[in-house]
């Protein structure tokens, strides 16, 4: 099986922790934690569990020697080299899973990669996922023209089966003909419901959660994604008094 990138970055600092002259420890310590971050994000458990690895003495004095201050220094290397030992084959496991397709950040709907990419790609990934929240709103109020009032509410009521009325256009899909059957009002009925509860959950208190955070920030921009697809793929409906 091929290496992932994410893989190759940390053997190779494995290899170059081999032998590491003292004086370039710490520029190898940051290159380190940066690809922990980059493997795992930058809330994960596992660069938690890298910074966490001591690197100098507890407690010194002027007697101290200066040897002791470089065996601290090693004995932190190699510490984090059984870390990053350990990172390697989980993510040699992780690579071994089968992927499922769309579940990856350059895939989603370009809302979405425009607003998130750059920060999903340098660790940001809570960020990311808010960036993504607030573009898909501001799409929402361009296409409707609604700029007042809580996103949420606009959310449902932009997908309502119910007719337009003034100040209040409606968005709708095609391909569930005829208006007003049973599957027309299911497709409106649940995107509402979901574009409300994205901007309820996601939007408005994605600072709350628990579990795997680079699993939950990668399916709350899925989410997210899906939603801007409806909203973009949309027909805007409005009332006549509207369109005068």
């Amino acid at each position: 099986m091929t290496a992932s990138p994410k893989q190759d970055r940390i053997r190779r600092l494995i290899e170059q922790a081999n032998g590491l002259p003292d004086d370039q420890t710490n520029a190898w310590k940051e290159r380190a934690r940066l690809a922990v971050s980059g493997a795992y994000g930058e809330e994960s458990d596992q660069l938690e569990r890298f910074d966490k690895i001591r690197w100098t003495m507890g407690a010194v004095s002027s007697s101290t020697p200066r040897s002791a201050f470089a065996e601290a220094r090693q004995r932190g290397l190699r510490r984090a080299v059984e870390m990053l030992e350990a990172f390697e084959e989980d993510l040699e496991e992780r690579e071994g899973q089968p992927a499922l397709p769309g579940l990856d950040p350059a895939d989603l709907h370009p809302w979405i990669v425009d607003a998130a990419a750059r920060l999903w790609q340098d660790g940001h990934q809570r960020q990311a996922v808010q960036a993504a929240a607030s573009a898909v709103e501001n799409w929402l109020r361009a296409k409707t023209g609604v700029h007042q009032g809580s996103i949420s509410s606009l959310a449902a009521s932009a997908f309502s089966p119910e007719d337009p009325k003034p100040n209040t256009p409606r968005l709708r899909f095609s391909g569930f003909d005829p208006v007003g059957s049973d599957g027309w009002k299911s497709a409106h009925d649940g995107a509402g419901a979901f574009g409300r509860g994205c901007f309820l959950r996601i939007r408005n208190l994605y600072t709350h959660h628990d579990g795997d955070p680079e699993q939950e920030d990668l399916e709350a921009l899925a989410a997210l994604s899906l939603l801007a697809r409806w909203i973009d793929s949309a027909k805007v409906v409005k009332a006549e008094s509207d369109s005068s």
